[in-house]
């Protein structure tokens, strides 16, 4: 369940050193006793879109034919695809020309004419933009779509890191300063996040529940729908009652 990443984002090294490089430890590491999976990275920040023009589709046909051996891709959906900006937009460069899809294409090609497999290690988009809405989810669908070549996904970052404070990247995944999830999470995950409840998770008007009407406990559906979560609460009766029946069923009786 582990997977040894040799190198992040390697750049301004030439892809031959890179491969050359990355040879020599995979070779020492197997020699180890290590039989896990190994991910590699090409040089340009291992950027899908420029897997052909940074000279790596040429380089990486030399890597050793180690099928414990998978492709650390990385491809951000903003202009310069560094994953810094705002917003989804085509960048002025021909390799960043279209969305999200177009950009993995060069990389997906390559893989699967070479019999290699990837790990889209990382990605992200700000969402909220007409391209973004719909670039994120294709993109997604794409990876699905041709999993002959893509092991999965990593979506790019959880913290601010080196972009400033808490709430500066629109690109992040971190919830914002008043705890509210960001709208990434609909599109990764494929639910809505619960909405801002409203407390006390009480009746205002009467109904089904015994009590007054102006106090009536919520349904449990209702509950969750309104706090997205659920606890029940038991009086001292019936924690005793629980407990003598050593947690084997979820009521203390049918009352």
């Amino acid at each position: 369940k582990v997977i040894l990443g040799l190198m992040n984002e390697p750049n301004g090294v030439p892809a031959t050193t890179v491969v050359s490089v990355q040879n020599t430890v995979i070779n020492a590491i197997r020699a180890a006793g290590y039989v896990g999976v190994i991910a590699v990275s090409g040089t340009a920040y291992s950027g899908a879109h420029s897997w052909v023009t940074s000279g790596n589709a040429a380089a990486f046909t030399s890597l050793v034919p180690d099928p414990g051996v998978i492709f650390d891709i990385h491809q951000y959906l903003d202009a310069d695809g560094a994953g810094d900006t705002a917003n989804c937009v085509v960048g002025s460069s021909p390799t960043l020309a279209g969305d999200g899809i177009f950009r993995l294409a060069p990389f997906t090609t390559w893989a699967r004419a070479n019999g290699r497999k990837a790990l889209l290690g990382e990605w992200s988009f700000t969402p909220g933009s007409t391209k973004c809405d719909t670039w994120a989810p294709d993109l997604l669908d794409y990876l699905g779509a041709n999993d002959d070549v893509w092991c999965g996904h990593s979506y790019w970052a959880n913290f601010p890191t080196a972009f400033g404070p808490w709430d500066s990247n629109p690109q992040l995944l971190n919830p914002l300063t008043d705890g509210t999830d960001r709208d990434q999470i609909t599109v990764l995950t494929g639910y809505s996040p619960p909405g801002t409840s409203t407390y006390p998770a009480v009746r205002i008007t009467a109904g089904t529940k015994t009590g007054t009407a102006s106090q009536q406990a919520t349904e449990a559906n209702e509950f969750v729908n309104r706090c997205g979560c659920l606890m029940q609460q038991f009086d001292e009766n019936a924690i005793s009652a629980k407990l003598a029946l050593k947690g084997r069923f979820s009521r203390t009786s049918a009352a």
